[in-house]
């Protein structure tokens, strides 16, 4: 069985990286690291998480990538938090370009709480909760809340739940044409 590896990133200010494999529903936590983008500490978490993840990669593991929380909201809080997480996302995309390895896409974050604890609105407490069980962590609120995020993210991630996925520069046409497809009762393609 393949094993499929995933850096995740929570792109808050003070935010998070994850390392996270599966191997059929196993997952294995490398490492996670709190971030504060934009220093030379979170320079160097950075370089340590793509590093380690690149290790991974060129250990023959052909599926190993790396994603992001979306950025969401679009009141005039949530678009200034868009502009920043976007701009944190443009760096990682350069050091994933600079360590080889691809830009998987984005994972919202109502998915990534879904992925960790079955529920699309949990709270940050639920989040730490949860990490802590699955992953045998010992997360605390508030510091490690990003952390949490990070991980239910990358589960997502790892499951291929993105909202906005990277085709390689290749065009999206097809795909659009599959989603007009009609549909039977359950979604399913007829």
């Amino acid at each position: 069985m393949k094993t499929s590896t995933i850096l995740f990133f929570d792109t808050s200010q003070v935010g998070a990286g994850v390392l996270l494999s599966r191997e059929g529903s196993k997952y294995t936590l490398h490492a996670y690291q709190t971030i504060k983008f934009g220093t030379t500490e979170g320079d160097a978490a950075l370089e340590a998480l793509f590093t380690a993840a690149a290790a991974i990669k060129h250990g023959h593991n052909e599926k190993t990538g790396v994603s992001a929380e979306q950025p969401c909201g679009y009141d005039r809080r949530g678009l200034s938090i868009r502009a920043k997480a976007n701009g944190v996302i443009g760096v990682l995309q350069s050091y994933a370009r600079r360590f080889e390895l691809p830009w998987r896409g984005e994972i919202a974050p109502g998915t990534a709480k879904k992925a960790l604890t079955g529920d699309g609105r949990a709270q940050k407490p639920a989040m730490v909760w949860y990490a802590n069980i699955i992953f045998g962590l010992t997360l605390k609120l508030p510091a490690d809340e990003h952390a949490a995020d990070a991980c239910g993210g990358a589960m997502a991630a790892l499951s291929g739940q993105y909202i906005v996925r990277n085709c390689g520069g290749r065009t999206t046409k097809a795909f659009k044409e599959k989603q007009r497809e009609p549909k039977g009762p359950q979604g399913r393609l007829l």
